[in-house]
């Protein structure tokens, strides 16, 4: 059991690793979103 456990927590770390990286790609994304949508609010007025 402590090897499958052991295998589990890479996985585990891996997926945090990914998931971390999924984060910062979508905070970044929709930090360029909000900066467009502002940039366009900001010429209709």
């Amino acid at each position: 059991m402590v090897i499958g456990h052991r295998s589990s927590v890479i996985s585990q770390q891996r997926n945090n690793c990914q998931l971390s990286t999924i984060n910062y790609q979508l905070s970044t994304i929709n930090y360029q979103l909000s900066t467009a949508i502002n940039s366009h609010q900001t010429k209709h007025k």
